[in-house]
């Protein structure tokens, strides 16, 4: 074996062995248009943006679905979405939920509350369970501003607290984090339902 040949084996024994050991922890993050990052560039999206703030040795990929929801009733439900079978593909550590604000619609709330509640938790279930086993986290829902057709996103969000403590999931509130930002609510959102990039 000449030099050179001894060269690239000792290059390809280090390539395959060093990258043998690292495995990324893999975080999906599943929602409807505000995951998705509904007409924002890459860069302003908050699933891209926390894909930076953990690092290299976590894979954060967006499986946010425009218009979707996540009541199984729904005309767009999430759970017959393919962004919830990527997400499933995908095998997740960690599995982040933000979806409620397209539930809030009046041909769904309140009417159908306590299918939501019963839905939800279906999927928290869903994902930590054999052969995920994943690590949930239920996200608030972003402040939106008053007066729209979407105004039960109030009360919805009032659920998800309960909703993750009943599931031993953990849960993060975003509505509060918006609200003392200190934006404006002409900052805060990109049209009456989509967060901005400052929002993001």
């Amino acid at each position: 074996m000449n030099g050179r040949t001894l060269f690239v084996t000792i290059l390809l024994f280090l390539f395959v062995f060093s990258g043998a050991g690292f495995a990324q922890v893999r975080v999906a993050c599943v929602g409807d248009s505000i995951t998705a990052g509904w007409k924002l560039k890459e860069a302003e999206k908050y699933v891209t943006k926390l894909g930076g703030l953990l690092g290299a040795e976590y894979d954060v990929q967006n499986f946010g679905h425009s218009a979707y929801s996540m009541l199984k009733i729904a005309d767009k439900s999430y759970w017959n979405s393919p962004m919830f079978q990527a997400a499933q593909d995908f095998q997740p550590d960690i599995v982040t939920i933000m979806l409620g604000t397209n539930d809030a619609h009046p041909d769904y709330w309140p009417l159908y509350e306590n299918l939501y509640v019963t839905d939800y938790l279906d999927m928290i279930a869903f994902f930590q369970d054999p052969p995920f086993q994943s690590t949930v986290i239920v996200l608030g829902l972003p402040w939106l501003k008053p007066g729209g057709r979407y105004d039960g996103v109030v009360a919805l969000d009032a659920l998800l607290p309960g909703i993750a403590s009943q599931a031993g999931a953990e849960f993060v509130e975003i509505w509060d984090i918006l609200v003392n930002s200190g934006l404006s609510q002409n900052q805060l959102m990109k049209d009456p339902i989509h967060p901005s990039a400052a929002a993001h």
